[in-house]
């Protein structure tokens, strides 16, 4: 089976090899993070919002987690969706960081460090849909 672009780092692996340590909701809302206005005829805020549900559903839960270990490539990740976004600095910033406060707050071990991270994370693609949506009007 081939593997859509919208879903390759520039050196050719898969993005889920990058973050296959993470859990259902909080790899579903990166899948969508990743792809985000990349899918044919895809609007990039529809992606952004199902990514924002995603985080809400694993901060919803409430439950610790055993800490688990961010991948150095994350970083590689990050900064390759921002490269690639077409957003303006501010805006890239704010889909980088929401991308990278899921992460940690899937590797938090506390559900009061989750609630933070999460949070951080679902502020920012608030701002970010907003921001979107009015320039679309």
């Amino acid at each position: 089976m081939s593997t859509p672009d919208y879903y390759l780092l520039p050196d050719g692996r898969e993005f889920r090899t990058v973050v296959d340590n993470h859990r259902a909701y909080i790899y579903t809302a990166l899948v969508y993070l990743f792809r985000a206005g990349h899918k044919d005829n895809e609007p990039m805020v529809k992606d952004l919002k199902k990514a924002r549900d995603y985080v809400r559903f694993e901060l919803e839960r409430k439950e610790p987690t055993e800490p688990c270990f961010v991948p150095p490539q994350i970083l590689d990740v990050v900064e390759f969706m921002g490269d690639r976004s077409g957003l303006d600095h501010a805006m890239q910033y704010k889909l980088e960081r929401a991308f990278f406060d899921a992460v940690l707050g899937d590797c938090a071990g506390t559900v009061e460090e989750k609630e933070v991270f999460f949070g951080l994370s679902i502020k920012n693609l608030t701002e970010l849909i907003n921001s979107l949506e009015a320039q679309n009007e």
